[in-house]
């Protein structure tokens, strides 16, 4: 069981990490406290969280695009007055909060069972073997996010996020190509061998 949790650590960080990110872009306004800031952050952190949550006690389908937004509901309507947004742009970010923070980067890790009623497979594309670099990206654009004033970014730290955001994009695109043409590759060597 140990093993289990400290093999989990870097992924489990990285959805934390990522929800919290995702969940102040969305969310944030300058008017809003630390206090308020803060409380945006841990709920993304723990909201993220809730689908791994359950597949681990036995529930397969809390990855499936079909019940995210069911989910994502649940959790709206537990936390609906945390946020001063109506029920419905709540819902909706938090259920893209969940796809991206969530189910995504469990595609792009391990795998997920992203239809599950409908198809009960296990679908991957293994993009993200080692999170380490994703967390420490996502962790200082959090950390600038955070201790840029009420919020917002100077024309410079603009740049330096759109920069980083378009290398991680870029990073991600080469190496679906790479596993896409290792793949194929492989796949005319199985179909020459027969």
């Amino acid at each position: 069981m140990y093993s289990l949790i400290i093999s989990h650590i870097p992924s489990t960080l990285l959805h934390i990490l990522l929800g919290m990110l995702l969940m102040d872009f969305i969310f944030h306004r300058p008017a809003f406290s630390l206090k308020k800031r803060l409380i945006i952050l841990a709920l993304g952190g723990a909201f993220v969280l809730v689908p791994d949550v359950l597949k681990m006690f036995g529930a397969p389908f809390t990855h499936s695009l079909f019940i995210v937004p069911l989910i994502a509901f649940a959790l709206t309507y537990l936390g609906r007055r945390t946020l001063p947004f109506s029920f419905g742009t709540q819902w909706s970010a938090l259920t893209g909060v969940l796809i991206v923070g969530g189910v995504l980067i469990d595609y792009l890790g391990n795998g997920a069972r992203i239809f599950y009623p409908v198809v009960r497979e296990n679908f991957s594309f293994s993009l993200i073997e080692s999170e380490w670099w994703l967390i420490l990206g996502i962790l200082l654009l959090l950390l600038l996010r955070l201790t840029s004033s009420k919020g917002d970014f100077t024309k410079i730290g603009l740049r330096i996020l759109y920069t980083g955001i378009l290398l991680v994009v870029l990073l991600f695109v080469g190496k679906a190509y790479s596993v896409i043409g290792a793949d194929s590759t492989l796949q005319l060597i199985l179909l020459n061998q027969l």
